[in-house]
């Protein structure tokens, strides 16, 4: 634009100064008289002066009319930037005032109001006017929409206290039924023992079962803890102890008192005595010193070699003792393995008079493990099978691989399974881990 202004002004300048040049010639040139008297220089002056002052009015005109362009062109692009700046102002408000807040929460809600009127509050004075009506309207909804909320979110709480309030009401039953049927174990001294007159739920059994299996363990810990105690008061002074742990410290303390209250005889010597200081009917030879080894055979365990369940030689061999000799060493062995997979495996586990050779309990599930020789009976496997499926979620048959077309036939596949030790293993680790 500048460029085209200036041009234009030359071509004005350069028209103007050929115009007075033309007029003052034009007007004098004619007579030769007019050259003989000197005429001619002073107007040569004259019109030399008039040019001069025609082109300082010329270059003033023209840094006017540059002055005013420029002046015309800031005007026009800070006009242009003003109606961008209140164009967004209104794109802005526009967005903020119609935001749909009927099923937004207290704090949305509240925090939506704080910015409109933060926003509104730097609106030029006349935008401010202009929307007041419309802010004030949108302030009135929010307050209907934050009353609203207010109930919303209160019902909620509400609904959330009272599922908690009966989750722990269920929770307290579970626990108060569980106790009961503990209870009812722990008095009976049985694990399957339920009463007559009244059915719990498989989860509250579980749980009970749990318990009294826990109790049943601890009790035979604190009875070897006991037969140890005794064992050490043969030999040495009630003034002393052995280093023991803070739990094993306790149960001396009560042996010793005892001893010294006559509720407890010492008779005869450690050599004579039936009091076994090895608590476990297995171990593994690999893991045990020497002097524990020494204890073993003194005690009557047996040392036998054996296989892993993934069939390869079990390093070092086994140190076992069984309460009966009909069971073979094998059998006898290869439930101990299946044992030692997780703590919560049980060695032969009572249930109305039936027995698993292994079994896994837990609050999601009860596995049973029966390893089979190929001597069993049918009428006895029908039972045994039936007993299987009343009490245990899955099972297995555990046989060598000549044996396993003999008791595939009585497995689903689903809940129950048929074997070698190795697949059996594995299988059972998936279970227990899934």
């Amino acid at each position: 634009m500048a460029n085209d202004s200036w041009s234009t002004l030359q071509l004005i300048a350069i028209l103007a100064v050929g115009a007075i040049i033309a007029i003052y010639t034009g007007v004098y040139l004619p007579n030769q008289a007019y050259f003989e008297n000197g005429q001619f220089e002073k107007d040569i002056i004259k019109v030399l002066f008039n040019i001069l002052i025609s082109i300082v009015l010329i270059v003033a005109l023209y840094f006017s009319i540059r002055k005013y362009i420029e002046h015309r062109r800031i005007k026009y692009y800070q006009d242009q930037k003003k109606q961008a700046h209140i164009s967004n102002l209104h794109k802005k408000f526009e967005d903020l005032i119609n935001q749909d807040h009927s099923y937004s929460s207290t704090q949305t809600i509240t925090r939506a109001w704080k910015e409109v009127k933060s926003f509104v509050a730097i609106l030029p004075a006349n935008m401010k006017e202009e929307h007041a009506e419309r802010v004030k309207k949108f302030h009135k909804k929010l307050n209907i929409y934050f009353h609203e909320a207010v109930e919303r979110e209160q019902a909620i709480r509400d609904q959330k206290k009272e599922e908690e309030e009966r989750e722990q009401e269920e929770e307290r039953i579970l626990e108060e039924q569980v106790e009961e049927l503990f209870e009812f174990k722990k008095k009976n001294k049985s694990i399957g023992a339920l009463p007559l007159n009244h059915k719990y739920s498989d989860a509250v059994i579980r749980e009970a079962e749990s318990r009294m299996d826990s109790l049943i363990i601890e009790e035979k810990r604190i009875k070897e803890i006991k037969k140890d105690a005794i064992k050490y008061y043969k030999k040495n002074s009630l003034d002393t102890k052995p280093n023991l742990s803070e739990f094993n410290e306790e149960i001396y303390l009560q042996v010793r008192q005892e001893i010294l209250d006559g509720k407890v005889l010492l008779k005869g010597n450690i050599a004579t005595s039936d009091v076994r200081t090895l608590t476990k009917n297995f171990y593994r030879a690999r893991d045990m010193p020497q002097d524990m080894k020494t204890r073993a055979d003194a005690e009557g365990f047996s040392y036998v070699r054996g296989n892993e369940l993934d069939g390869f030689v079990a390093a070092g061999g086994f140190y076992i003792t069984k309460e009966t000799q009909k069971e073979s060493n094998k059998h006898f062995v290869t439930k101990y393995l299946f044992a030692e997979l997780h703590p919560n495996m049980k060695v032969e586990y009572a249930k109305e008079g039936k027995r698993a050779d292994v079994a896994y309990i837990s609050r999601k599930f009860k596995l049973a493990i029966e390893i089979e020789t190929g001597t069993n009976k049918l009428d006895q496997l029908a039972t045994k099978i039936k007993w299987l499926n009343k009490h245990f979620d899955y099972w297995f048959f555990v046989c060598s691989r000549k044996h396993l077309s003999k008791y595939n036939k009585y497995v689903d596949g689903k809940k129950s399974f048929c074997l070698p030790p190795k697949r059996a293993k594995e299988k059972v680790l998936d279970l227990i881990h899934q």
